[in-house]
């Protein structure tokens, strides 16, 4: 009932929305850093103000909107084409930024679901322990091959594809782009935990059902994955939590990791497309 929730939202303690506030700044922070290195990756220098805005405002949009091949992919390009970027340069680091993204989902869930496969008597979230240790056994083996590929030398780090050429980072750089993914999507599970506040719960059992619950909010291609990442989550912890509280979580989640951030990046997009254009509205005016 919206009365529990409303209960349950005023519980939760303002230490918990604060700390899950720096965790969402840390997650977007992080985001910043992997569009530092995926440019770095395809040999592209560019200040870190202007990489870190594009990133921000990119990644806000895409996850709040869904669709990141369209909405990302657009303020990437309006943004890197005005800063000099050639088409086939944002092409690449479009390509290579989406792979950087789901390297990290690749190694934590890789990990999880090949640990969890171990314990399935405890409460694994996949009750096959064989489809459970496949699953993370193919995720870490895409992982392998990518960093394989990476480590050739230098001349022949190139993937073909008709008479497209896409260059691949080297090893340390797609490492790092792992490494650096890898802590965004622990923070970003880490916001929702925290806001849970269930210390029977740890970070480390929590983080299956938040990547199981992000892949099938991608997959659905809803906005954000509205309503199909809290039912998951709901569905995966309702033994273990009174609904409301999960209920409530989630809608402090969606507000401080989606809404907020998604607010802050519009209004920093909106100030950029106005000051660009400025001169061109007071030529109008002045001809009218």
């Amino acid at each position: 009932h919206h009365g529990q929730i409303v209960e349950a939202l005023q519980q939760i303690p303002a230490s918990r929305t604060l700390l899950a506030l720096l965790l969402t700044v840390t997650s977007y922070l992080l985001l910043t850093l992997l569009d530092q290195v995926t440019l770095r990756a395809i040999h592209v220098t560019l200040p870190y103000r202007r990489a870190s805005f594009a990133s921000f405002v990119a990644y806000a949009f895409s996850h709040s909107v869904g669709f990141a091949a369209v909405t990302g992919a657009a303020i990437r390009y309006r943004l890197y084409s005005a800063w000099g970027l050639s088409a086939s340069k944002i092409a690449q680091f479009l390509v290579l930024g989406t792979t950087a993204f789901w390297l990290g989902f690749a190694l934590v869930g890789g990990v999880w679901f090949v640990k969890d496969a171990s314990n399935v008597s405890e409460g694994s979230l996949l009750r096959t322990p064989r489809a459970t240790f496949c699953l993370g056994l193919l995720l870490l083996s895409l992982l392998s091959i990518y960093l394989v590929l990476c480590l050739r030398r230098r001349g022949r780090r190139v993937l073909r594809w008709r008479d497209q050429e896409l260059p691949l980072p080297s090893a340390s750089l797609a490492i790092l782009q792992t490494g650096i993914s890898s802590l965004d999507w622990i923070a970003s599970a880490a916001v929702l935990w925290v806001l849970l506040d269930q210390p029977e719960v740890s970070l480390w059992r929590f983080l299956g059902v938040f990547l199981l619950a992000q892949v099938a909010g991608v997959i659905s291609q809803i906005p954000g994955g509205l309503g199909v990442f809290e039912s998951l989550v709901l569905t995966l912890t309702g033994d273990a939590h009174p609904t409301p509280a999960i209920a409530a979580a989630l809608i402090s989640y969606r507000l401080l990791y989606y809404v907020l951030p998604l607010v802050a990046a519009a209004a920093l997009f909106s100030a950029r497309e106005t000051f660009d254009r400025w001169p061109r509205v007071e030529r109008v005016s002045r001809a009218m």
